[in-house]
């Protein structure tokens, strides 16, 4: 063979093997069957920052909340990661699909940087005077590679809210949660 015959054999060779190496399952959200307590700590800690006092309750919602990814909270997650996107709510309809709602565990009394209150979804309309925590199912994040996160909601009596993005990672078969990041997100 001359080399003008074998440098594209070569080349051939070259890409099957790199395109049959990059076979990697595609990257897809934890596959938990409940939230671990970390999340809520994590949020529990950004709010502490926040100036929420350490003695204020949270009303907590004991099962993920597939509501809170909509149109505004997938806007501000683009937002905040410096992207754009086109059209948030069908963005967030599909992300929702790939979720279902699932427990959400808290830090056992005393053990965490907040004290969480439990409480099931029917019951939010009576939390009036304390913070209360909604949470999402895990989503992938499409505005950053290899990232999954939570949706975080922590409003005042389901008023005024504060969303935070609790982002998650993968490394090495485990999976790391980040700190919680502020979203702009303002409600009306």
């Amino acid at each position: 063979m001359t080399k003008r015959t074998l440098l594209p054999l070569l080349l051939a060779a070259i890409l099957t093997t790199s395109c049959a190496s990059s076979d990697a399952p595609p990257f897809a959200p934890p596959p938990w069957t409940d939230l671990p307590p970390t999340i809520a700590e994590a949020v529990c800690l950004r709010a502490r920052g926040e100036a929420i006092s350490h003695d204020s309750p949270i009303a907590a919602i004991n099962v993920s909340q597939p509501g809170i990814v909509n149109g505004s909270s997938i806007y501000s997650l683009s937002h905040a990661f410096g992207a754009g996107v086109s059209n948030p709510v069908q963005l967030a309809d599909t992300l929702r699909s790939s979720t279902a709602p699932m427990p959400v565990l808290f830090p056992m009394m005393g053990m965490g940087s907040c004290t969480f209150r439990p409480i099931e979804p029917a019951d939010q309309h009576r939390v009036t005077d304390v913070m209360l925590l909604q949470v999402s199912s895990p989503i992938l994040n499409p505005f950053a590679k290899k990232e999954a996160g939570v949706l975080a909601r922590l409003s005042l009596g389901n008023r005024n809210a504060m969303w935070y993005w609790v982002p998650l990672a993968e490394r090495k078969g485990k999976w790391l949660i980040g700190t919680a990041i502020p979203l702009d997100l303002h409600e009306e």
